[in-house]
């Protein structure tokens, strides 16, 4: 079974966010991350590749942490409004807007920004400003 372009551009996408994710260190415990976490969830295909809205993790084990986003998504919220609080602000303000998922153009866009990020080779910041 064949997948379509569009598809396979957002599978592309994902493993570029995921690398980029990797490139950082975990909030949790300051460590190399080697998975991002989005803050807004994935279904909401016009955020799902934005860094904004990404959440370094050191791996998948944190999702399951006390403070982590699966777990105890209140609590996860709680202490992203106390220690990120532009973060949350941002997640706040966007997390429930309505935008056309992404076409092929948008996702080719996001693809070559994703891969430019890469080729620089900096670190993805987890900081307090977004």
């Amino acid at each position: 079974m064949n997948k379509s372009p569009n598809k396979a551009l957002i599978a592309e996408c994902n493993r570029l966010w995921q690398a980029i994710a990797r490139l950082g260190t975990s909030w949790i415990s300051g460590e190399r991350a080697q998975v991002g976490h989005h803050m807004i969830p994935r279904g909401n295909r016009f955020y799902m590749h934005d860094l904004r809205n990404m959440v370094p993790l050191t791996d998948f084990e944190h999702h399951k942490e006390l403070i982590a986003p699966h777990r105890s998504p209140k609590l996860f919220l709680c202490w992203l409004k106390g220690e990120y609080p532009a973060r949350y602000q941002w997640r706040k303000d966007h997390l429930n807007e309505y935008h056309k998922a992404p076409d092929r153009e948008a996702l080719l866009a996001t693809r070559e920004r994703l891969r430019a990020f890469l080729a620089a080779g900096k670190p993805y910041r987890w900081t307090k400003e977004m």
